[in-house]
């Protein structure tokens, strides 16, 4: 439950900027910018778009999933008294959030391109827009890395020394 936290905060955050920076409310569909944005502007409004739509993409996916898991097949559990039906440890659509999540992962790619690319400088009229964006695609990148270095590393540095 707690795990979620994160990444919710950080997709209500990606909605808030894209909402900001949309020329009405379709535009989540039709990708149009306000206008009067430059091009480094447009460029990132239209990686947190497609951000924001593999989100709702992917909510979609895992619930189909969840609700065809019941016409899975049944797991096999053993007991003391014998082998015994289960429930369904899986479902006919479980590949569906794993074909969303490919997808994501390529947006997330493009995302970290694009704001490499574009200098902050460049999106002065955007700013809360290009903050977002790295933050989303870079900054919790490095976070994931420093916590894997501080929490990781000294675990696999104990286990080591102890042999």
């Amino acid at each position: 439950c707690c795990a979620a936290i994160p990444g919710l905060v950080i997709a209500i955050m990606q909605i808030m900027a894209v909402n900001e920076y949309s020329k009405d409310n379709s535009s989540l569909w039709t990708g149009e910018m306000k206008p009067g944005y430059n091009e480094a502007c447009h460029r990132i409004f239209e990686v947190m778009r497609y951000t924001v739509l593999m989100i709702i993409v992917n909510a979609v996916a895992s619930s189909f999933a969840n609700a065809t898991k019941a016409c899975g097949p049944k797991s096999l559990v053993i007991t003391a008294d014998g082998v015994q039906e289960g429930e369904p440890d899986h479902g006919p659509c479980d590949w569906i959030p794993k074909m969303t999540n490919l997808f994501t992962l390529g947006i997330t790619v493009w995302g970290m391109i694009t704001v490499l690319q574009v200098d902050k400088a460049d999106c002065k009229d955007c700013l809360n827009l290009h903050d977002v964006a790295w933050w989303s695609y870079i900054g919790l990148f490095l976070v994931m890395i420093a916590m894997c270095c501080c929490i990781c590393v000294p675990f696999m540095l104990a286990a080591s020394a102890s042999g």
